[in-house]
């Protein structure tokens, strides 16, 4: 991924957004200014004209004896605060006598009120002029008053130049202002950077004594919370292992002393079928243990489609899983009472985690292991229970954790896929205590249950 500077992002972001507003901000200001004296302009010249009135000897002064109209021609020879006069007789203009622009010409001819308004542009710049139909001695004649636009262009063009010092100004206070946001951003921004790849290459890092109050230091609490956690996972993940390793060690060393044993004919009771049965019991302990690690590996994968989700017949479950089981253990006696017609489930992975239970059961149980079942409104209870010692209230929590040990040194991996398995289906287990019994009570939701029922 191609690196690029907070810095210059924040700056160029701010930069073009000053920009933006500023050529807004000029362009209204502009437009606004030009408004203002447009009215400004039309409102002197009016005043001007009713400065003169209608008084005929006044009128005079701005008579025009030839056709020359050079004034109009140039804004610079009068004072661009001034109001300039003409009067037009109306016969001279028809009979070309004075000669105007002609689209002036034609506003002239071509006006119906009394009072009209003009802007007229030319190579000298914007004309703004007020023509008055009037009389002078009975001859219809126009007082042509005007300005022109100069005052209002060079104020326009001050404005202009001096937005651009202050464009320019704002441009390198966005920069310092970008640079000294940014830094008291990155800064702990690239401090957590550090920190993560640390973790990453699992080089713990001593968290600070206290966070800053806001999202970054939120951010780097949770860091170091993440931290904790995988501290913690890599201390379970090494007594895992070692734990794992010493469950399959111990079962393999046993098989390769009974087999030497009957190389060398040293049989138990000198009985072939008794050293065998040994073997043969080690190995079915190695294939649990086995196909739990395969099982916990492709958990989540099997569970990610539910199309091999199916209705269950509850009784045929069970007692097949108790057949299975009390062939192989014939000091305790199983038992199923069964109170519902049907579970839901993956079958596979149901028969695998009541097997864990069982299987667990049947290391404590002293005489009898059983199965009931309840059907509740929107769950079936299963409830396996054992008769042998009451569990320890204070590890009771703890016994589906994925790295639990029993204290006799079995592993707890059992009960956590157990656990898993139930949570993919919506379901839950939990352990408890009820003299004489120690109760592992799994509830798994029905689903659509009535539909299957009423089908039947």
């Amino acid at each position: 991924m191609r690196e690029s500077s907070l810095f210059l992002k924040v700056s160029f972001k701010l930069g073009v957004l000053w920009v933006v507003m500023f050529l807004l901000f000029i362009v209204g200001l502009v437009s606004g200014v030009n408004h203002f004296f447009k009215l400004e302009t039309f409102s002197t010249i009016e005043k001007a004209q009713e400065m003169i009135g209608v008084d005929e000897n006044k009128l005079e002064n701005y008579s025009i004896e030839d056709n020359s109209l050079g004034i109009l021609e140039s804004s610079e020879v009068q004072n661009i605060r001034n109001v300039q006069h003409l009067v037009i007789l109306k016969k001279d203009l028809e009979n070309n006598v004075v000669k105007l622009d002609e689209e002036i010409s034609k506003n002239l001819i071509n006006q119906e009120q009394a009072i009209s308004r003009y802007t007229h542009m030319s190579e000298n710049g914007k004309m703004f002029y007020i023509v008055r139909k009037i009389k002078i001695y009975n001859v219809e004649a126009y007082l042509f008053s005007y300005m022109w636009d100069t005052y209002q262009r060079d104020l326009s063009a001050r404005l202009v130049g001096d937005g651009y010092k202050v464009m320019l100004i704002l441009f390198w206070a966005t920069i310092i202002t970008a640079l000294i946001i940014t830094r008291s951003i990155t800064k702990p921004i690239k401090q957590t950077e550090r920190i993560v790849k640390s973790i990453m290459d699992q080089k713990w890092v001593n968290p600070p004594k206290e966070y800053l109050d806001d999202e970054i230091g939120r951010l780097m609490e949770a860091v170091f919370m993440m931290q904790e956690k995988l501290k913690d996972r890599e201390s379970e993940s090494r007594a895992f292992l070692q734990s794992i390793s010493h469950d399959l060690k111990t079962p393999v060393m046993v098989i390769r002393s009974y087999a030497q044993a009957i190389k060398d004919d040293m049989l138990i009771e000198n009985s072939l079928n008794r050293t065998v049965d040994v073997i043969d019991r080690e190995a079915q302990y190695l294939e649990r243990r086995v196909k739990n690690l395969l099982f916990l590996n492709s958990l989540e994968k099997l569970y990610a489609d539910r199309e091999h989700f199916k209705y269950i017949n509850a009784e045929w479950f069970f007692e097949n899983l108790i057949e299975r089981f009390q062939m192989n253990e014939k000091a305790i006696e199983l038992r199923y009472v069964s109170n519902i017609k049907w579970i839901y489930g993956h079958e596979e992975g149901l028969e695998t985690a009541f097997s864990n239970i069982i299987e667990n059961g049947l290391r404590f149980a002293k005489r009898s292991i059983l199965i009931e079942t309840e059907s509740k409104e929107s769950v079936e209870v299963i409830r396996i229970l054992n008769d042998g010692p009451s569990i320890d209230e204070t590890i009771i929590d703890s016994l589906f954790d994925a790295f639990y040990r029993h204290k006799e040194g079995h592993f707890g991996l059992g009960l956590y896929i157990a656990k898993r398995i139930f949570d993919y289906h919506g379901g839950n287990i939990v352990a408890y205590n009820k003299e004489p019994w120690v109760v592992f009570e799994i509830e798994l939701p029905k689903f659509a249950m009535t539909v299957i029922e009423e089908s039947k």
